[in-house]
């Protein structure tokens, strides 16, 4: 089973990241093949809206560490895609990838992606109010389910600044561990 991890966060060894190392290792543990991939290690450019990808290939138009991420998410089996919550919705970094998820779909709108896909989202804030940003969490699912992945669990670790603090929520670190299991 080949893992995909996306890590949204600009901070290394952060409360997302905290999260996605113990489901990775979980899942390492059952013989899955990870790979974690740090949005912010790549020189990010946001979708040109040129709409190549639609009319003239089946891919982003665009030669970058964004459109080999897009190939390997084609190929992995499950997902964890995780980022802080910044002014009320992900980082930039995720929000990129987000938007570049549009050369997912073809002219019609039908994702290219096979089904049987299973994610896991996992979004870290400083608001102690689980519900405070839960729409925005809501229309990110509403992009990544779009695309012919299904999301088995969305886990939202709240009231966390200093970097690590998560793991002290042993509630949390505990739901992580059950959504590793299920994925």
């Amino acid at each position: 089973m080949k893992v995909l991890a996306i890590s949204g966060s600009p901070r290394k060894q952060g409360n997302t990241e905290t999260l996605m190392a113990r489901m990775t290792e979980i899942l390492e543990q059952r013989g899955g093949e990870v790979e974690l991939v740090r949005l912010n290690d790549f020189p990010l450019q946001g979708c040109q809206a040129c709409k190549y990808c639609r009319t003239k290939g089946d891919a982003c138009v665009l030669d970058d560490p964004i459109s080999e991420l897009l190939t390997k998410l084609k190929q992995a089996d499950r997902i964890i895609i995780g980022a802080p919550n910044y002014m009320g919705t992900v980082s930039a970094q995720l929000k990129i990838l987000l938007d570049r998820m549009f050369s997912l779909k073809d002219s019609s709108r039908t994702p290219r992606l096979a089904p049987g896909k299973k994610a896991v989202l996992i979004f870290s804030q400083g608001n102690a109010n689980q519900e405070a940003y839960a729409d925005y969490y809501g229309s990110v699912q509403k992009i990544i389910e779009s695309n012919n992945i299904e999301v088995n669990d969305t886990i939202i670790a709240c009231g966390v600044e200093a970097p690590g603090a998560v793991a002290e929520k042993i509630e949390i670190m505990e739901q992580a561990e059950q959504a590793a299991a299920s994925l």
